[in-house]
């Protein structure tokens, strides 16, 4: 079995719905979730909210492209 990948912009949306008010169960089983990721997602995002979901130390298509429009 694969492992998942999601998205930055994924969990986030998942965290917005916890503070929403939805119960860490219902998210879970909307989004097909185990509970340990997505209280590992809410741990990170507390602890380190700016480099919280960086990836794998590669930037994104948009940031490097970012970052070569501000070297020009």
């Amino acid at each position: 079995m694969q492992r998942k990948n999601f998205s930055k912009d994924f969990k986030l949306q998942v965290l917005q719905e916890l503070e929403a008010g939805k119960t860490l169960g219902q998210v879970c089983q909307e989004h097909e979730l185990k509970q340990s990721l997505v209280c590992r997602w809410r741990r990170e995002q507390e602890q380190s909210p700016q480099y919280a979901f960086g990836g794998r130390g590669n930037p994104s298509k948009e940031d490097t492209k970012t970052a070569r429009l501000e070297q020009k």
